[in-house]
């Protein structure tokens, strides 16, 4: 689905979407090798493939603390662990039934239930990634996003959202969409087709180079520059310098002083226009061939003459917005998804100096961005220095597809400008749950009154998604304000009824904002009264967690009591509340 670091997206995507700006990339990508030998490690991959389908069938099928579904869990990431520090990174291709490593089967070949690959094929998964440095815990939340998608309506939510909101540091993943798959984009290559063979040659030996025959009224230095880049310009056959300009590094930019010599001396029409499309053909070819540090520095030059030269400005301003296009920076932006990964700080380098031009772009690109590292070179971008005007972020808020939207909400918080407070406001009624998830993240970010009065008031969502989002936020942030919201929430007749998850997460937050004032509640909650004996067991421990949490002599006089409960669940729930109170009240 397009508009990832944000989830799924058009082109193929590179997480760990990633995928807030200020997260860290996966460790950069090497070739399925064992260090060993050069040969492909097919039994490790395979060997990586069942630990991770046998951890994934027990997750489903046990509950997460039974003993086979924790062995499993503990095999697959041991099995990581050693495969990874052997050979770095595993790269798993997805291929309908099947997953391949270096074009080999390694899983799926005997048609296995519940088939793993097929669930990640079905959502648009085409490849996962494990890096060296994955974690047990990282390890288990990857088990636990397969399952969830087997739990979650999948028109609401997929596998390549649920992958993105977790946000792997050791595992990467590429999505592609339908609607867009295979769409290709095609390089520039101007100069490329027209003087890259024979450059150097000719540069290096202007001994060999024919300026031309004076003109008859005499000759200006100005007509000669434009001579010599006629010269390198004109009747150069088709080839590649790729080898020769790693000798010559200099060349082709001592070249562009050329050009730019010729544009500031030229008296004429012609010479202008020649020399600056000549410039335009070199820079843009520089974008195409992803040297964006030496873009940059021709950037500078540029823009440097163009402080210092009134008479070209218009000239200049002209050629620099040529590479801020959608076109222009469509490939070069999303190829760091994939070859160009590791020199995202050079293209970030260059964007932020054309920032006031390419702005526009960016934010069009930003809707279409499946990768973490294309989002997050935009994202970094357009939230450096005074950042992307607010106009050209709210101005897609009303765009029909969700994806675009939520990518507007997130860079509202990333920005982290008051005035985007109203904005994100609108996009809590927004008819999608992703959307109002993010705008819960970016509302928490901004802070303020009336920020964290707005994500309290998401704690009611129809979504349970976005509930657990609001109340984990306002526990993060200790709202004592929130308190009241919690326990409306917890107090309703249904709260008893639905997931576990949401339930623990709402005691959980209800433990760091509230205070003595929530304690008769909850010691009804926990009781065994009989018009309680009802309640689930998982209402009545997270009563007993949140008053470890408040952690007053009040609280722990009532866990006292429940330690000696006649329930043995209960009993040892209420000793662990009871040694995290009185933790948090020594740290007082």
């Amino acid at each position: 689905m397009p508009g990832q670091e944000l989830p799924p997206s058009a082109q193929p995507m590179t997480q760990p979407m990633g995928s807030s700006p200020t997260q860290p990339d996966a460790p950069p990508t090497a070739p399925n090798r064992s260090s060993v030998d050069d040969e492909p490690r097919y039994d490790l991959a395979t060997e990586i493939c069942a630990a991770l389908y046998r951890a994934y069938r027990a997750a489903r099928f046990y509950p997460a603390n039974h003993p086979v579904a924790a062995q499993s869990l503990d095999a697959l990431s041991q099995t990581l662990t050693r495969t990874l520090d052997e050979i770095n990174m595993l790269r798993l291709e997805v291929r309908g039934e099947t997953l391949l490593f270096v074009d080999h089967v390694v899983f799926g070949g005997d048609r296995p239930r519940d088939n793993i690959a097929e669930l990640m094929f079905l959502d648009g998964i085409r490849s996962i990634t494990f890096h060296r440095g994955i974690d047990h815990e990282e390890a288990t939340a990857f088990v636990e996003a397969l399952v969830r998608v087997q739990e979650i309506d999948r028109e609401e939510q997929d596998l390549a959202t649920v992958l993105w909101d977790r946000d792997f540091a050791h595992v990467d993943y590429s999505v592609t969409d339908r609607l867009l798959e295979g769409e290709e984009w095609e390089g520039k290559g101007q100069v490329l087709e027209r003087f890259r063979p024979g450059l150097v040659d000719r540069a290096s030996h202007p001994e060999r180079m024919e300026l031309g025959e004076p003109e008859p009224t005499g000759s200006s230095e100005g007509s000669q520059m434009e001579a010599l880049a006629r010269s390198l310009l004109e009747d150069v056959s088709v080839g590649t310098i790729a080898e020769q300009l790693e000798h010559e590094p200099d060349v082709l930019f001592e070249f562009l002083e050329v050009l730019t010599e010729v544009l500031v001396a030229g008296t004429t029409n012609e010479e202008v226009t020649s020399a600056s499309k000549a410039i335009s053909d070199v820079l843009n070819s520089y974008l195409d061939w992803g040297e964006f540090a030496s873009l940059a520095l021709a950037v500078r030059r540029l823009q440097g003459v163009q402080e210092a030269t009134s008479g070209r400005a218009a000239e200049i301003t002209e050629i620099l917005a040529g590479l801020t296009t959608p076109d222009a920076l469509r490939k070069a932006v999303f190829e760091l998804d994939g070859k160009l990964a590791e020199r995202r700080p050079d293209l970030e380098e260059l964007l932020y100096l054309l920032r006031h031009d390419a702005y526009p772009s960016l934010m069009e690109l930003l809707t279409e961005a499946s990768g973490k590292t294309s989002r997050k070179c935009i994202l970094n971008v357009c939230t450096m220095g005074e950042g992307v005007p607010l106009q050209l972020v709210t101005s897609k808020l009303n765009d029909p597809r969700w994806f675009v939207v939520r990518n507007m909400v997130f860079m509202l918080g990333a920005l982290g400008d008051p005035d985007g407070g109203a904005h994100l406001e609108k996009t809590l009624d927004h008819p999608d749950e992703r959307v109002r998830r993010e705008a819960v993240r970016s509302l928490s970010g901004l802070g303020g009154p009336r920020a964290n009065y707005l994500v309290t008031s998401c704690l009611s969502d129809p979504a349970p998604s976005v509930r657990i989002l609001a109340a984990r936020a306002l526990a993060r942030q200790g709202q004592p304000s929130g308190a009241a919201a919690i326990l409306t929430q917890i107090t309703s007749k249904d709260f008893p009824s639905r997931d576990d998850t949401e339930v623990e997460v709402f005691f959980e937050a209800l433990g760091e904002v509230a205070d003595d004032r929530a304690l008769p509640f909850l010691d009804d909650l926990w009781g065994s009264k009989t018009f309680l004996r009802s309640k689930p067991m998982a209402v009545r421990l997270g009563a007993l967690k949140a008053m470890g949490k408040i952690a007053t002599p009040a609280a722990m006089e009532i866990l006292l009591r429940a330690s000696r409960s006649g329930d043995e669940e209960l009993r040892r729930q209420a000793k662990r509340s009871l040694l995290e109170a009185e933790r948090r009240a020594a740290n007082r």
